[in-house]
């Protein structure tokens, strides 16, 4: 097994973590507002933005950066949570699980 392989297999384990940290507190926030889940989900989505930087998934970089910025939006108070968010960032993460099972299979996340 390459160096890389064995980085990409350490990559997708901690980024599988991270995704459930990720969607485990969205479906918190459904429920109402709570500085902690906004919390994790922003460390959470961070973490997964800048470790697919560095392994050069650059698809999965972008959409971790475009959550990252719509969660630094509520994060701030300049927005509030809405069902129609939590829905698109649900979304979001059905993409990010997609994108890691095509890492997993050797794929680039595209």
């Amino acid at each position: 097994m390459s160096e890389f392989e064995q980085y990409r297999s350490l990559f997708v384990a901690e980024s599988r973590e991270n995704h459930e940290n990720l969607v485990n507190n969205l479906l918190v926030l459904e429920k109402g507002a709570d500085q902690n889940a906004i919390d994790e989900i922003f460390r959470s989505i961070h973490t997964l933005k800048g470790a697919s930087a560095s392994m050069g998934f650059a698809d999965m970089e972008r959409l971790c950066h475009t959550m990252e910025d719509a969660l630094q939006l509520i994060r701030s108070g300049s927005a509030e949570m809405s069902e129609d968010l939590g829905n698109v960032l649900l979304s979001c993460t059905d993409l990010i699980e997609e994108m890691l099972d095509d890492i997993e299979a050797g794929g680039d996340s595209s």
